[in-house]
């Protein structure tokens, strides 16, 4: 479950950031799309158990949700 009102709004965001580029990884295109160093993202990746060259495509949607938490926490 998002954490709060806003984390719907940002989940969408980083679905569309990690699908939007399908050849992407996760880590560069959340970077690039997002705007985020990429260093916030490998630890959130880290944290989760996931490796950091990890696919969208490879990931289910509670990870996604766990994800999309953990970067909104960062910020």
């Amino acid at each position: 479950e998002v954490d709060d009102g806003n984390s719907q709004s940002w989940l969408w965001q980083v679905l569309r950031s990690a699908f939007g580029q399908r050849r992407k990884t996760l880590l560069n295109a959340l970077s690039s799309n997002l705007k985020l160093p990429k260093e916030e993202i490998s630890t959130v990746l880290t944290n989760l158990g996931l490796e950091i060259g990890v696919r969208g495509e490879n990931l289910t949607p509670e990870q996604f949700i766990d994800l999309a938490n953990g970067l909104a926490k960062g910020m």
